[in-house]
């Protein structure tokens, strides 16, 4: 049964879909506050989100998407939603997925064998997942067959030489 989308809770440069930590609220006002002094700029979520809705309109349908490492949701799905048919993900453990509310359908276990049948989506997305696996080339085969031809596959993962991961690894996990 298709769920129903969720509306934005608040409205803002970066749209909120569901209730965040203390960490994620920081991090979404810094980005608009961010924003207003640098308009040129884009946080990574919303380009992703762009170029997801670019990939869904040369479709020409609404399409049909797997989150490869669906995790408790997806910016990207959320903003498009009106451009998807069917969203269904997949990620390790139902724990990491508790809070999920935009995927039709989760599945669970490794990503080098995607439960669903070869050419059944148009796009795939995966963010801040591929940097985790294993055998990274087994996942891309699994994702190149699972895509329809002319499929798309849209991804983020962390530059490890950001300022960012930098200055993180020099203090630890300390927030």
């Amino acid at each position: 049964m298709k769920k129903s989308w969720p509306a934005p809770i608040e409205r803002g440069y970066i749209n909120i879909y569901s209730k965040l930590t203390p960490q994620e609220l920081r991090q979404i006002f810094y980005s608009r506050e961010y924003k207003k002094i640098n308009p040129s700029w884009d946080d990574t979520m919303v380009l992703l989100a762009y170029e997801f809705g670019l990939a869904a309109k040369t479709m020409g349908k609404k399409v049909r998407v797997f989150d490869a490492g669906c995790g408790n949701g997806n910016y990207a799905i959320e903003e498009n939603s009106t451009l998807i048919n069917l969203a269904w993900g997949m990620d390790v453990k139902p724990e990491l997925t508790e809070k999920n509310r935009i995927l039709d359908e989760i599945k669970y276990g490794n990503l080098e064998t995607i439960p669903y049948p070869d050419k059944s989506f148009d796009i795939a997305i995966s963010l801040w997942v591929l940097e985790h696996l294993e055998n990274p080339e087994k996942v891309f085969h699994e994702i190149h067959r699972v895509l329809r031809p002319g499929g798309i596959f849209i991804f983020a993962t962390p530059n490890k030489n950001s300022l960012l991961l930098r200055i993180k690894r020099l203090l630890g996990n300390r927030q």
